[in-house]
């Protein structure tokens, strides 16, 4: 069962993605199917942070705040401007990224810590814009979301709408994973983990982890323009500081190293939250209980459980000795 970790079966992969295509036919609940719709949206948000994070190194708490922009900017876009639902999709998803592409460069340069409490308050920031804008809503939010469509047919129903998130979902599966073992993923890993050494052989490290930043706030804001065509309704309520931490939760628990690990941590995210209620107090309460024991028990998340497990079956048996 190789392809949990690479993917390096292909027949494997085609039944795992059948699977997933069929599960609409197999579970028609409203309540299990919305967590896999959210699932899909989930992982293409925690793909980009593999990439940041997981090679790079580089922690942002700001991804709520580019998941917001692209909610945003599609939903306003589509309501007020009357834009064509796909190209506001990709108008939000490439505002996020020039934001990310604009603040990047400088704040890359700072350490850990810093780096952390300057993309906190970028989402704090641009969650009061997006309270206080007339614009946004204020408050009151976007209503009247159009969902997408092509010709006569739309995405409106529940069954439609996961088809299109997984379809996305599994380009974005793929790209991401063809960029983390190519050149680009190589020169990004070597500068998360010594960017001296790395530097020292031509690696630009200011470029490096600027394209992943970038990256990661297009995938995020390409998920929440998903997300508002999907909810018909956006409110600021949703990309608090508290979605970001989740959004990094997620990352961790499913394996930070492993682009499969972000899509279980996306599985586990939407599951956990959705069947306490939403997102309130309980649930963040149970993700960080859940979060430290993973932790304690398996610090690469999910599938570093599986590679341990792996490992140890292809271990070879240490041979007796006799009295």
């Amino acid at each position: 069962m190789r392809w949990l970790t690479d993917h390096r079966s292909p027949v494997s992969g085609a039944l795992v993605l059948a699977g997933l295509a069929a599960f609409p036919l197999l579970v028609t609940t409203q309540f299990w199917m919305n967590i896999a719709v959210m699932a899909c949206i989930y992982a293409i948000a925690c793909l980009g942070l593999t990439l940041l994070y997981g090679l790079g190194r580089q922690l942002s708490f700001g991804q709520a705040g580019f998941y917001g922009i692209g909610a945003y900017v599609s939903a306003i876009l589509a309501v007020e401007a009357g834009v064509n639902v796909w190209l506001g999709i990709l108008a939000g998803a490439v505002a996020a990224a020039a934001i990310a592409y604009a603040i990047g460069r400088p704040i890359l340069r700072l350490n850990l810590l810093s780096l952390v409490m300057v993309t906190i308050a970028f989402n704090e920031i641009v969650l009061v814009l997006f309270e206080e804008l007339a614009i946004t809503g204020g408050p009151n939010g976007v209503a009247g979301v159009p969902p997408p469509s092509v010709g006569d047919f739309s995405f409106e129903a529940l069954r439609d709408y996961y088809w299109l998130v997984l379809g996305v979902a599994v380009v974005v599966y793929l790209f991401t994973r063809n960029v983390a073992r190519g050149a680009y993923g190589r020169r990004l890993q070597a500068a998360g983990i010594g960017p001296r050494a790395a530097q020292s052989v031509g690696v630009d490290i200011a470029r490096t982890r600027g394209l992943a930043f970038t990256f990661a706030a297009f995938l995020a804001g390409l998920a929440g323009a998903l997300f508002a065509h999907y909810s018909l309704f956006i409110g600021p309520e949703g990309f608090s500081i508290q979605f970001s931490l989740l959004l990094v939760l997620a990352v961790c628990i499913g394996g930070s190293h492993s682009v499969v690990g972000a899509v279980l941590g996306a599985a586990f995210m939407a599951s956990v939250p959705l069947y306490l209620g939403g997102s309130g107090a309980s649930a963040t309460l149970l993700y960080g209980l859940l979060l430290t024991l993973v932790f304690m028990v398996a610090p690469r998340g999910l599938v570093g459980v599986w590679e341990a497990a792996r490992d140890r079956t292809r271990r070879p048996l240490e041979p007796e000795v006799n009295g």
